[in-house]
């Protein structure tokens, strides 16, 4: 498996610290789920609708910067 060289914000890193706590896992196990999931639902919406998914990336960006 290659790393990507990604920084997480810091409310995502608390979040993924408490899943992890949660549900007694690795942390960057849960994180590597969670990007898949949230690519899958990306892929599904530019499916449907392209703008609309180049619209929710840009607008999540903005909001977690």
């Amino acid at each position: 498996m290659k790393p990507l060289n990604v920084r997480f914000p810091d409310v995502a890193n608390l979040k993924i610290n408490d899943i992890g706590e949660a549900l007694d896992l690795f942390n960057s196990d849960i994180a590597r789920a969670a990007l898949f999931l949230g690519l899958e639902k990306l892929q599904h919406l530019a499916a449907r609708d392209k703008q609309e998914a180049i619209n929710l990336v840009v607008a999540e960006n903005i909001k977690h910067k």
